[in-house]
């Protein structure tokens, strides 16, 4: 940085003496590799130990992304993270202040004591903004921050944030101000969406590797372990599995007499198969197997072989969106044809029972986990908001029993429907709601919510799948929806209902925040709009559903 630069960058901060009798200032620049280095000072010593260079994840750049705004700290023990630094210049109060250009931080104002050890006030965040406005100002001219020509070697400069994105400066109204408006920070609304973008891409970083839960939960495990050995003591009964399919992997919990040859379990695992091709099912057959004996055999009997099989019957005992699960027994010898069909009784016994299983505690279980952690203090707060999430959900539940979904699907998709728009309560929803007219920048947060709310539901453990439901709440079929633009069957199934659970709530209820339409009329364009914003059979199917309701 040239001196003429510098003096040109203290000068601003020489507003602040002039102005907030502030006895030390410091500006510091973002550079290329992502650190800020000491741009211009005022006021400290060399025993203040004032840092010639902070790394993005230091305490002084880390609460300055935090916070997003200028911030006061006039206790010293309320300084958090920031007390070492205020105590090793002996400093009583700090101010920190982000540097926006073009609608990124691109730098931060260390601001340190007034004359007299007088506290910081509100008054004196005017002042620290005017001078930001100056900083912004002089920044722009740096070829870095201006976007100026860069060598076909060079890279450009990162923002931050790590957003990568277009500048939020080209948002339109709502953006970042001009140096002839006078304004230097991004408006609430922007604010908001940085910080929402850098949450979600922090939570994509933090999972490097997706692993799925899949598996059932213990209490389940412990179920087929009793059921199965039990099952043993039936009539020809050598071996009693449950196969249970998921995306991506099947596993096997099996009970023996002896140990099994592998062509038994071939064997075992073709015959599943066939019963799990005709389900309706939405995944593919996995092609990863893993196997898991719950009852020792006994090590000295003779291996069961594919030879001594009589025959093999299954049925599927649990289905859902993401999980089929078979039960399965291996007869010995030839037997008798009558006897081992009035084992039939025996499936649905356990088809009963885990359905009681998965009702009556998994769901209750997510049930209050989500109210604690959803409904409570969030929705609660917006009466509207909580009227139309529980609308959808019902909806969805009439309109899941109208298509024949099992319990396990009604109950997935019913709870995903309540949730569906739990990420407005983490934007600026009290701001956006009493809007007559909501700007592009506007527009652009509220787009989030679908993501955000997937992203908040997944740091629960439900016993089905939520996020991809909530998050493709907003796609439409013919892939003019956001956030990921699917289209058709790329959407998820309990998605393409929601989407049109929601569209049929806001066009009739009378909270709504766009004219209410009689409900012929929302029969009408939820019709007219099938193969284009809806499933083109479920949008029938949906207006069928409505019209039989009210005959």
């Amino acid at each position: 940085m040239s001196s003429s630069e510098d003096r040109l960058f203290r000068e601003a901060l020489y507003l602040l003496l002039e102005k907030v009798r502030v006895t030390k200032a410091a500006l510091y620049l973002l550079e290329r590799g992502g650190s800020f280095r000491l741009a211009a000072q005022y006021g400290f010593t060399r025993g203040d130990r004032l840092a010639d260079r902070y790394q993005r994840n230091d305490p002084l750049p880390t609460t300055v992304f935090e916070h997003r705004e200028p911030r006061m700290i006039n206790d010293i023990r309320k300084a958090g993270r920031l007390a070492s630094i205020m105590e090793s210049s002996s400093s009583a109060r700090l101010m920190t202040a982000p540097l926006y250009v073009s609608g990124r931080i691109v730098g931060f104002l260390d601001v340190r004591d007034k004359a007299g050890r007088e506290p910081f006030v509100a008054d004196d965040v005017v002042w620290v903004k005017e001078v930001l406005r100056l900083l912004a100002i002089r920044a722009r001219s740096l070829p870095e921050y201006a976007g100026g020509d860069r060598g076909a070697d060079e890279q450009p400069m990162p923002a931050a944030t790590g957003d990568g994105e277009k500048s939020l400066a080209d948002a339109g109204p709502g953006g970042v101000a001009s140096e002839e408006e006078g304004g230097f920070l991004p408006s609430s609304t922007d604010r908001m969406l940085q910080v929402v973008r850098e949450r979600l891409r922090a939570g994509a970083e933090g999972i490097k590797t997706p692993v799925p839960s899949t598996g059932p939960p213990a209490r389940e495990v412990a179920y087929y372990r009793v059921t199965l050995e039990a099952m043993l003591r039936l009539p020809d009964v050598a071996v009693a599995a449950i196969s249970r399919y998921a995306p991506g992997a099947a596993t096997v919990w099996y009970a023996s007499e002896r140990p099994l040859q592998s062509d038994v379990q071939q064997a075992l695992c073709e015959n599943a198969d066939k019963v799990y091709s005709r389900t309706a099912n939405r995944f593919p057959v996995p092609a990863i197997r893993t196997s898991h004996p719950l009852v020792a055999p006994a090590e000295a009997a003779a291996p069961f072989s594919r030879s001594e099989i009589g025959a093999i019957q299954s049925s599927v005992v649990a289905s859902a969106a993401d999980e089929v699960s078979i039960l399965s027994f291996v007869f010995r010898g030839a037997g008798e044809d009558e006897a081992r069909e009035k084992l039939r009784s025996v499936h649905l016994l356990v088809k009963s029972t885990l359905g009681e299983i998965r009702g009556s505690e998994s769901y209750r279980e997510a049930l209050r986990g989500m109210v604690n952690r959803f409904l409570e203090p969030g929705l609660r707060r917006y009466s509207a908001l909580k009227a139309h999430s529980f609308s959808v959900g019902r909806l969805a539940r009439k309109f899941a029993g109208f298509l024949s979904l099992s319990a396990l699907e009604t109950e997935q998709l019913t709870v995903a429907a309540i949730l569906h728009d739990v990420g407005l309560r983490e934007l600026n929803y009290e701001e956006l709601s009493t809007k007559r007219n909501l700007d592009v920048g506007d527009v652009k947060l509220l787009r989030e919510h679908p993501a955000l709310g997937a992203f908040l539901v997944n740091e629960v453990a439900w016993p089905y799948p939520l996020g991809p439901l909530i998050r493709q709440h907003h796609e439409r079929w013919d892939g003019a929806g956001y956030p990921d633009g699917l289209a058709g069957p790329q959407i998820a199934f309990g998605a393409r209902v929601i989407h049109l659970c929601e569209a049929f709530d806001v066009m009739t209820s009378q909270t709504s925040y766009r004219q209410v339409l009689l409900l012929p009329q929302a029969l009408e364009v939820i019709t007219s709009k099938a193969g284009t914003q809806f499933d083109p059979e479920l949008a029938p199917a949906f207006r069928t559903m409505v019209e039989s309701l009210r005959s």
